[in-house]
């Protein structure tokens, strides 16, 4: 064991926060959010499906259908939800074009696409949250205004809504399975068009619409989460820690209006430091970070299934890095549950065992680390992370046999 001293750690470093749960109230927050959700829906619906479906006599006679036609219709129904979603994603691409942004993401289902260097890499999604739809583009310096991101925010209701209105026009002239098909697109893609633009969030995600009037309002707020979601798209890409842009970080880690970007840029911050190997920087930035994970109603920004994720980083720190094997496991055992890549969990498990002098477990733990982060769907933060277990693989071959096959 190789424990360093109680008095040497910051007291906010000492031990995790004392609860991970959110207080009441926030789910009230959930409630509206979804019901707001589904209005946007049922009015895009009634707008579009009601007057395509309905008036214009496109339904289809459904008495005794067979295996077939019902496979054909869901088959289908899974195709449009598709297809509206990649183009609603589209839409903000087209919109950070328009903006001089560089495009670096876009995912639907089970495409991702990654746009680097001037090409475009073709790949499988394998972040399920992510199959709704998302896309990412970052903006060059002097290119992130107001104007700039209303129009990358705009981009997506706005391509729902001119696709949702070309479906109805189509729709219009046809009948039968074309009229349906076409008539489905019109409903589906009216109701996304609708439902982005009502202000809404959940989890800590903010609607199209309600993006568009925090930059109305000049809502300070929005400026950081561009910040964070530039250092975001960034790791995405495949831009490792030490290498984000330090404007965007040094905004993210400032961040004063909201709350949520103020903790994800604290742990952005504290990342990159440590990533840089600059001891000195890392323990401030960690220290800072812990801070703001103890503040009253912090973690409740955050999404129930993220925030055990917020607490691993600090367990891998204070293991591999500082040796501190009480605090690493308090932070370790603190963080259960939740939503985390498996590449992570075992990281934070090899660096407590490292600091428990556990040589085999570490071992253990950290091969298996670095077989799970070939998976991962963060290719920035991989990148630092199997460089952080490569050198604890290399301290371990100091103090122990190497095993087998290495």
């Amino acid at each position: 064991m190789i424990d360093a001293p109680p008095d040497s750690l910051p007291p906010a470093l000492r031990h995790p926060p004392q609860s991970l749960e959110a207080p009441p109230g926030r789910r009230t927050a959930v409630w509206v959010t979804v019901a707001l959700g589904v209005g946007g829906g049922a009015l895009g619906y009634l707008v579009l499906g009601e007057l395509v479906l309905g008036r214009q006599g496109l339904h289809l006679d459904m008495k005794g259908w067979g295996p077939a036609e019902w496979t054909t219709l869901g088959v289908g129904w899974l195709l449009a939800l598709w297809l509206v979603a990649a183009i609603h994603e589209l839409g903000h691409l087209l919109g950070a074009r328009l903006a001089g942004w560089r495009a670096a993401l876009w995912c639907v289902g089970p495409i991702r696409l990654d746009f680097a260097a001037g090409r475009m890499r073709l790949s499988l999604n394998r972040a399920l949250s992510t199959w709704p739809g998302l896309a990412a583009a970052v903006p060059p310096r002097g290119r992130d205004t107001p104007s700039a991101m209303a129009l990358v925010a705009a981009g997506g209701p706005l391509a729902s809504l001119l696709l949702a209105a070309a479906a109805a026009w189509v729709a219009m002239g046809t009948s039968g399975w074309s009229g349906l098909a076409w008539g489905g697109i019109a409903a589906l893609s009216g109701a996304i068009g609708l439902a982005t633009l009502l202000p809404s969030e959940l989890g800590g995600f903010r609607s199209d619409g309600a993006q568009l009037l925090a930059l109305w309002r000049r809502d300070p707020g929005a400026v950081e989460r561009l910040a964070f979601a530039t250092l975001w798209t960034q790791s995405m890409a495949g831009v490792r820690p030490r290498d984000w842009d330090p404007d965007a970080l040094a905004a993210a880690s400032q961040a004063q209006a909201d709350g949520q970007v103020a903790l994800f840029g604290a742990l952005m911050q504290a990342l990159a430091t440590l990533d840089r190997r600059d001891p000195v920087a890392a323990r401030h930035e960690f220290e800072r970070y812990a801070e703001r994970l103890h503040a009253k109603g912090a973690l409740a920004q955050v999404a129930a299934p993220f925030r055990p994720g917020l607490l691993l980083p600090v367990a891998v720190y204070l293991g591999q890095f500082v040796g501190h094997a009480a605090a690493a496991r308090a932070w370790w055992e603190a963080s259960s549950g939740g939503t985390v890549e498996p590449h992570a969990r075992a990281h934070a498990r090899a660096a407590v065992a490292w600091a428990e002098g556990r040589w085999a477990d570490a071992r253990v733990a950290a091969e298996e680390a670095r077989l799970l982060g070939q998976a991962s769907i963060d290719p920035g933060g991989w990148q630092a992370t199997q460089a952080d277990l490569d050198e604890l693989l290399e301290r371990l071959d100091a103090v122990m046999p190497s095993s087998p096959g290495r």
